[in-house]
Order: structure tokens, then C-alpha cells, then sequence
């Protein structure tokens, strides 16, 4: 988690308070990110590293403090007159 905190901080040049505590019931011990297995079964590559991710996330958010409008979040969630991932009989 620090890797992306600091990602995070170098990328937008805010400065992120955290505190490091005792883990709660349910958290994980340790978080792993490689992406060669998207690449080896999804033939897909990633492009770019966590501190272009964490510059274009804090973009993103910086432009659309509200989220996505009503009408973009139903696009993106309804194909075909269904939400994706549903299915029917």
C-alpha cells in the first residue's frame, strides 16, 4: 500500500496523511499486482506504471469531482437493454 502512496504523492504532488495501525478483521496481509497474467491469458499489456495510473486517476477525478453523470453511468452499465453480466433463461 505504500507503493501506491507514494506513487500517488510523487505523481500529483500532494502530500497523503495515513497512519499505519493494526489490521481489522477481514483485511488481507499482503496486496499483489503483476500483470503478466493479463498479458499471458488476456494478451493484454500494460502500458503504463502506477505513478502515470495514479497522475491519470487523480486527472480524472480532479475534472469529475461528482462521477460520472446519471446518463454516462446507465450507458455504461446497461448493454442491450440488460445490465452486463446478467443473464437470462
Amino acid at each position: 500500500m505504500l507503493d501506491v502512496i507514494n506513487a500517488f504523492e510523487k505523481a500529483t504532488g500532494i502530500k497523503i496523511p495515513f497512519k499505519i495501525v493494526a489490521r481489522r478483521p477481514g483485511d488481507t496481509t499482503a496486496v499483489y499486482a503483476d500483470p503478466r497474467l493479463a498479458e499471458q491469458d488476456l494478451n493484454w499489456k500494460a502500458r503504463l506504471d502506477l505513478q502515470r495510473m495514479c497522475k491519470d486517476a487523480h486527472r480524472w477525478q480532479s475534472k469529475n469531482p461528482r462521477g460520472l453523470p446519471v446518463r454516462a453511468r446507465l450507458r455504461a452499465t446497461f448493454r442491450g437493454g440488460r445490465p452486463q453480466g446478467a443473464s437470462y433463461m
